[in-house]
């Protein structure tokens, strides 16, 4: 794998686990336990633990009913990360 794919490979990789690190923190904000997020959104405790550690990306179908159920706008979650910039550019 060449350099540049490889750091952007990295950037990825953090950058998922921004998105669930704030997934995690908004949630344990609100006083939601994640296995009563996991419900209301249909997927398993286990899946949304993978989502907050940055393990899996989700859909953005799920991405979006996590935004809804947490009470903000997907933008807001991801908004200047790095792998939105290497996505637009």
């Amino acid at each position: 794998m060449n350099a540049n794919l490889e750091r952007k490979y990295l950037y990825m990789e953090l950058d998922r686990k921004e998105m669930g690190r704030r997934i995690s923190k908004r949630r344990k904000v609100l006083g939601i336990k994640q296995a009563v997020l996991a419900e209301k959104i249909g997927v398993n405790g286990n899946h949304l633990s993978s989502v907050e550690t940055g393990k899996v990306t989700p859909s953005l179908e799920l991405f979006v009913k996590i935004c809804d159920e947490l009470g903000v706008t997907p933008d807001l979650r991801v908004r200047c990360t790095r792998i939105m910039c290497l996505r637009v550019s």
